[in-house]
């Protein structure tokens, strides 16, 4: 059989079918959109309200539906124009009419949008010059021809005029260095010819200065890392001497570099360079809208060097056998269908997140899927990260088995300890198997290392229990959380405040309080959570002590501990975790042992 070839009819029909869909696409997109948010947000009401007090010709509200509100923001890389009518006018009418008054000027192309709700219709667009870098921009706003462009569609426009002014920019005008203007004037009566301007500049000091309170962080931090781990395998230098070295260069640099941002990050942020460079290199009236992506620069590029980093560090503090801890000891059992149910509870809340941006920013808000996606993804995220934790709960606690003898130790010491009702379990998984380890968990919950255990005698069992029924008597794991987490999850919501802050206006005082607040909970309340749970360490180990009453059997239940341990070198190479040192422990045992008459053993420990 033979195949036809195609006609010059059949590709003249392809043509022209293209050409038609290229042509309806075009248009589609020169409509105008509905904004997924109304576009009278805070900040356009703040204007609105503040008329009467600053405006003695325009009307203080509009009286017909031909009566609207042209507001035009004139900075120096960027115009923003919203028309503001009575809800009983037609949003999208007013969009169109508002595209097809820019239709033969500069701004031709830019996308209109409109939104309607119980208060307004708004239409409006925002025409962007802003380069990332740039010293220097100017912009030229038609206000004439948008003016008469809307009058001549029926409408009556009282039109406000915004021009952005900064410091050493104010025709012919002083004015107070670090202060942002916005000079208003009426332009309703503008001619179709009038044309107005707006420039700015700004020294290279300046940007120099940004890109310092940028990036300083980050570049400090990742620097500081990277010459941790060069440290750590320069194999020349003693073993010692790298490891209090690493510790210190991975870290103090890095909190150094956030106590001197501060001072920086209030100064930035109280000027008025923080509004010109916004405008400048992103055409936008809100620092906090273009600003944020940078706060998670410095967490998001040390990611990337973390993974040397653990390696380095495993070699350094690890165990002289070169046994290590990673994921596939969670189970003893390798199982596929475990696996993607792990990867799939790390994948869902990442969709969640994913699911609630693009209800919150795409989808239209009289859209009936808006706000079902919007919550839901948020409903999905949370959710998974549950399940998650409950999924490596279980696989983890699948490996725990019951002991008798385990279990008879310690009711009794619970009985004498006055600590409550413990369940005890041995981790026999191959984590467990392999290390020391000792903890307590949730629901009274007391689990030992199969290793642990078979290698402590039953005085040196008895301390280790002793210590983490202390922990749940004292309830040391509650408020050791509370202490950690809480400013965690302050400074998180303080940022997601200052990055929510694109469709708002907000006060420098209010900005200040937002990068204070975190600044505040990671340079003083986390290191304070530091220090509080170093305490309970104390605590615990003088109770399990008293309990005891044998100091041979402490320290050598901490040091088999220690030694069997993951990363036995890294308890004395460090102070700045949760636990003291293993030195000072020792050392503090010592010291009560002595006070409660109790034979101290020779040597140092």
């Amino acid at each position: 059989m033979s195949r036809t070839q195609p006609t010059k009819s059949f590709w003249a029909t392809v043509l022209v079918s293209v050409l038609f869909a290229s042509v309806l696409l075009a248009g589609a997109r020169a409509a105008p959109e509905e904004a997924a948010n109304s576009l009278v947000d805070l900040k356009t009401q703040r204007v609105i309200d503040a008329i009467p007090s600053r405006s003695a010709t325009l009307p203080t509200s509009l009286k017909s539906d031909s009566d609207i509100y042209l507001i035009i923001t004139v900075g120096t890389a960027y115009i923003d124009v919203k028309a503001v009518a009575r809800p009983t006018v037609a949003a999208y009418r007013l969009g169109a009419d508002l595209e097809n008054s820019i239709a033969d000027t500069s701004l031709a192309g830019t996308t209109v949008q409109w939104s309607h709700d119980d208060e307004y219709s708004a239409a409006g667009f925002t025409y962007t010059t802003g380069r990332l870098g740039a010293s220097s921009s100017s912009v030229c706003a038609p206000i004439g021809v948008i003016v008469t462009g809307m009058n001549a569609r029926g409408y009556k426009s009282h039109s406000l005029l915004r021009l952005v002014q900064y410091y050493g920019h104010t025709d012919g005008r002083s004015t107070l260095l670090g202060r942002r203007l916005l000079q208003w004037t009426d332009v309703s009566k503008a001619a179709a010819s009038t044309n107005w301007t707006n420039q700015a500049s700004i020294d290279r000091s300046t940007i120099l200065m940004t890109w310092l309170f940028l990036l300083l962080v980050p570049i400090i931090g990742i620097t500081s890392l990277i010459t941790a781990i060069l440290i750590g395998r320069r194999t020349s230098i003693p073993v010692e001497i790298r490891r209090r070295l690493y510790t210190k260069m991975a870290l103090y640099p890095t909190l150094g570099a956030i106590a001197v941002h501060l001072p920086l990050a209030i100064v930035f942020l109280q000027s008025a360079r923080s509004f010109l460079l916004a405008d400048l290199w992103f055409g936008s009236p809100s620092i906090s809208s273009v600003f944020s992506p940078f706060i998670m620069a410095g967490p998001m590029s040390m990611m990337l060097v973390l993974p040397i980093a653990t390696r380095t560090e495993q070699k350094l503090f690890g165990r002289a056998d070169g046994k290590t801890l990673d994921a596939g000891s969670i189970s003893s059992v390798k199982n596929p269908v475990r696996t993607r149910l792990i990867a799939l509870g790390f994948l869902l809340p990442l969709v969640g997140l994913a699911v609630h941006g693009y209800a919150k920013f795409q989808i239209p808000v009289h859209n009936p899927l808006r706000y079902p996606l919007e919550y839901g993804g948020i409903v999905l995220a949370v959710l998974a990260i549950l399940w998650n934790a409950s999924r490596t709960t279980a696989l983890t606690s699948a490996q725990y088995v019951d002991d008798a003898a385990l279990q008879a130790h310690v009711d009794e010491l619970a009985n004498r300890l006055h600590a409550g009702n413990f369940r005890a379990r041995i981790d026999d998984s191959a984590a467990g198997r392999g290390f020391a380890s000792a903890k307590l968990l949730p629901k009274a919950t007391l689990v030992v290392s199969r290793s642990y255990y078979d290698q402590l005698t039953p005085k040196e069992l008895e301390w280790v229990l002793a210590h983490e029924m202390a922990h749940a008597r004292e309830r040391h794991l509650a408020r050791s959380l509370a202490i950690q987490l809480i400013p965690v999850l302050v400074a998180i919501c303080c940022v997601l405040l200052f990055m929510a802050n694109a469709q708002k206006e907000i006060s420098h005082s209010a900005i200040q309080l937002l990068v204070w607040v975190p600044m505040f909970c990671y340079l003083v309340m986390l290191p304070l959570g530091r220090w509080v749970s170093q305490r309970f360490e104390y605590m615990a180990d003088r109770i399990a002590l008293e309990t005891v009453g044998d100091l041979v059997a402490a320290e050598s239940a901490l040091r088999k501990l220690i030694e069997n341990s993951s990363m036995p070198y890294i308890h004395d190479a460090t102070d700045i975790g949760t636990h003291p040192r293993f030195s000072k422990r020792i050392a503090s045992m010592r010291q009560w042992a002595t006070e409660m008459g109790l034979k101290i053993p020779s040597g140092n420990g």
